[in-house]
């Protein structure tokens, strides 16, 4: 690590992509049972059962899962925010 840059390009990874994929994921998948409550039809039943089929699929990603475990074998070389985001607590990451 050179002049406090990070050992992950975050910006141009698939973490980046998948950050923000699941920004989006995740609130589909919660606001979908809360339409589905007051208003029990078929159809919001099956927007909350697809919303969690899609927000499994995502977190389940082997692409994410690999460059995470290639980045915590790097962790001493990281930003403690990096380690943050991929999962690594930061006294591992010293």
């Amino acid at each position: 690590m050179e002049n406090g840059e990070d050992v992950s390009p975050f910006r141009k990874s698939p973490l980046s992509a998948g950050r923000a994929g699941y920004q989006a994921l995740y609130r589909v998948n919660s606001e979908a049972p809360w339409n589905a409550a007051p208003d029990v039809t078929p159809a919001h039943d099956a927007a909350s059962e697809t919303a969690g089929k899609a927000m499994a699929a995502s977190t389940g990603n082997p692409a994410l899962i690999e460059e995470a475990k290639a980045l915590l074998k790097q962790r001493h070389q990281l930003k403690p925010i990096t380690s943050a985001r991929i999962g690594a607590r930061p006294a591992e990451c010293g």
